[in-house]
């Protein structure tokens, strides 16, 4: 298949942020995890791990009673970086398997679980992916996404830049066919994959400058400001003076962050 280029990387940097950004969002994850008794014994495959975050709990969860758990991550550095974190007894059930998800070979009818958390927002051909994780759901197996309905994002005091920046950004993630709206697409790309969706929770956070919500919303809009300007609407200029309202607002006391939605939209075979 012609490659998407993953468009946040595996820096250095990226790699904090996203080990910030499982702790802000852990509840979450796990609060579905145990909503869907996901336990030992579970065949489970988890699409774009990156770092770990939430594949490693998951591996923790599943072990015992024949369960396994296997991985598939297109980035070399962190499926090394995965195979390094799970050497050993412990992760003995665990399989990295390193390249693009159409590319790789999935057994048909083979897991009970499937997980993405922040992965389909960036994919291109999200049903021909879908498809391919339906294939290999065995009856009645789950097949479980946690991704962004963003409109509903907003910051307190208003700044004048903020809807500039918001186009810019839903710019940049199309130019490699990516969605930030991917969530609400789900049902109907479920359905039309042989999926029933049983589930759609909505998650968001609120905050002040002072809290972790708005220090992980600060990580991503600040850290990639730079590749986010170079979208129309938003241009370095326009940049800047972002930059400057933004930390002006985080100066204000009563300045609120409230978060993008996150729907868990669980379907099943």
């Amino acid at each position: 298949m012609a490659k998407y280029e993953y468009i946040l990387g595996d820096s250095s940097y990226e790699v904090k942020r996203l080990a910030f950004q499982a702790g802000v969002w852990r509840d979450m994850t796990e609060g579905l995890f145990d909503r869907l008794k996901v336990g030992p014994g579970w065949k489970c495959l988890e699409v774009g791990p990156g770092t770990g975050t939430t594949m490693l709990p998951l591996a923790r969860r599943v072990r015992g009673k024949g369960g396994r758990l296997d991985a598939v991550e297109r980035s070399p550095r962190y499926a090394e970086y995965l195979r390094r974190k799970t050497r050993g007894k412990p992760y003995a059930h665990v399989r990295i398997l390193e390249g693009e998800l159409l590319d790789v070979s999935l057994e048909r009818n083979a897991y009970d679980f499937i997980f993405a958390r922040w992965v389909f927002l960036f994919l291109p051909k999200v049903e021909e992916h879908l498809r391919h994780l339906a294939r290999a759901l065995k009856p009645g197996g789950l097949l479980a996404i946690e991704d962004y309905h963003r409109d509903p994002m907003a910051i307190y005091p208003r700044l004048p830049t903020w809807p500039l920046l918001v186009t810019a950004d839903r710019a940049w993630f199309a130019s490699q066919g990516g969605d930030l709206n991917i969530a609400g697409r789900l049902p109907k790309l479920f359905r039309r994959v042989g999926l029933k969706t049983i589930e759609i929770t909505p998650h968001t956070k609120v905050g002040s400058p002072k809290t972790d919500v708005w220090r992980w919303a600060e990580a991503y809009f600040i850290g990639y400001l730079d590749q986010i300007a170079k979208f129309k609407p938003f241009t370095p200029k326009t940049a800047a003076r972002f930059k400057r309202e933004w930390l002006a607002a985080k100066r204000d006391p009563d300045a609120l962050f409230i978060s993008p939605m996150i729907l868990d939209v669980v379907g099943r075979k």
